[in-house]
Formats: structure tokens, sequence, C-alpha cells
């Protein structure tokens, strides 16, 4: 079995990569809002979203090929936010399965954390 690894060039200290591919299956690191960090959490999801959109087609994939999201969010409370973003991305036909827990996240000000397990096509 084949192992493709992409390293995270934002975290070029931690032994760890941005994602992995294995059997045509690409695995994500935890994705967090960058640019959105003072705003709430419907708008950090979104944000989130749409970077693992970005990295999922560099790994030849796409939103359509989730497998399995887990979701860390700091408030529960924020279900309901976090949802109403989820539902916008992910859209009709394509429902993953996903897991939803509160934890306490490692990055200042972020509310949510996003990892995806995603199919992908190998050249």
């Amino acid at each position: 079995m084949a192992i493709y690894r992409k390293k995270d060039l934002k975290r070029l200290d931690a032994k760890m990569s941005l994602f992995s591919i294995a059997e045509n299956v690409v695995f994500l690191s935890g994705q967090v809002a960058e640019k959105t960090r003072l705003k709430g959490t419907e708008d950090q999801t979104l944000e989130v979203l749409e970077i693992i959109e970005g990295i999922l087609k560099s790994a030849g994939s796409s939103r359509t090929s989730i497998l399995h999201a887990t979701i860390h969010l700091t408030n529960g409370a924020s279900f309901d936010d976090m949802n109403k973003a989820w539902n916008k991305f992910i859209g009709d036909g394509h429902e993953p399965s996903r897991t939803t827990v509160q934890a306490e996240l490692y990055a200042p000000n972020c509310l949510i954390e996003i990892t995806v397990i995603a199919s992908c096509i190998l050249d």
C-alpha cells in the first residue's frame, strides 16, 4: 500500500501532515479558522469548510466525496450555528457521517476545528 503525505507548510515545526492519502482515501489534519477568529461560530465554520474544500481539491477530492467529519466545538450551545453553515456547505445527497464534540481548542479565539476523511482519485 502506497502512502502519500503532504507537509503542512504553515506548521514546519510540527511532525504532522496537512493530509495523507492511502488506498484512495484522504485524511485531513484538523483545520481552524484564520481570517474569522474574532467572529462567531457560523462564520468560522464557513471559513474552515472553505479551507477544507481547497485542501481536498489539492488532494484530488471534493466536498461531495467527504466520508466522515469530526467537529470540535468550544461551546456546545453553538451547535445550531455550526450546523447551519455545515448544511449550506454539504448540500443534499452527499451527507457524510459526522461526529461533533465539545472540546477546548489549542488555537486562540478558535471556536471550531474540523477534520475530514474523504475518498479521492489518484492518477
